[in-house]
């Protein structure tokens, strides 16, 4: 079982909602910019709602088995220097998509370059819905496991705790009430050179064989910053 972390100290953290097309103040792309974009205000305090419908054919992938290296599918984080790789955060948020082509995908991203990121969602591969995860530490490691969805309308939530460089990824298909464990993996070494980079983090979605886009619906975002 996961160890469970207790926190001496939870920040949520305040997210701009009224910034129209990135990059504005608080928010940025870090790689190709989407169709359409529309974000407000969620339910929850401090919480976000977004629509997008990505640009087409996009993607993230590093080298691992198909050769190739994609660093153009559509990530839209949070624009904070002081948010750095060797603190700890927690994200969630549930969203839902119109999910047609092979390899449709939206979740959370964590990145800190184009070598080290780990995003984490849902992936439609051969028409079955996959949780899905890919680290990345220069090479992309992919992991998945079928989820079944009552219909298409259902929403998928995804959760990922950071803490002294290691990730874990939870899923829930009841709107939070259970989590599952989808995969722990080590993202950044304390010793290394990105031990202070920036961190992004922020949600994301990516279309690679989508020639219209992939529309994609996401509610409740939340970012944390916890204190060990």
């Amino acid at each position: 079982m996961p160890i469970q972390h207790h926190f001496t100290r939870v920040e949520t953290i305040a997210l701009p909602s009224d910034i129209g097309v990135p990059p504005t103040i608080g928010w940025n792309w870090a790689t190709g910019v989407a169709q359409s974009l529309f974000i407000k205000k969620g339910e929850e305090n401090n919480s976000l709602d977004i629509k997008m419908t990505t640009s087409p054919m996009g993607d993230y992938w590093r080298k691992t088995h198909y050769g190739f290296i994609h660093d153009d599918g559509n990530f839209l984080y949070l624009n904070r220097e002081d948010f750095k790789t060797n603190h700890n955060f927690e994200i969630q948020v549930k969203f839902k998509g119109d999910y047609q082509k092979l390899y449709d995908q939206a979740g959370i991203m964590l990145r800190v370059n184009e070598k080290q990121w780990i995003k984490t969602g849902i992936e439609f591969v051969n028409n079955v819905k996959y949780a899905s995860a890919v680290v990345t530490r220069e090479f992309s490691d992919w992991s998945t496991s079928p989820v079944n969805f009552d219909s298409d309308s259902s929403w998928f939530t995804i959760r990922v705790e950071l803490v002294k460089g290691d990730v874990r990824v939870e899923y829930s298909l009841d709107d939070g009430e259970t989590f599952h464990l989808l995969r722990i993996a080590h993202l950044f070494d304390k010793s290394s050179e990105s031990e202070n980079d920036i961190l992004q983090l922020g949600i994301f979605a990516c279309s690679p064989t989508n020639e219209n886009g992939l529309s994609v619906e996401f509610k409740g975002l939340l970012i944390k910053k916890l204190t060990l």
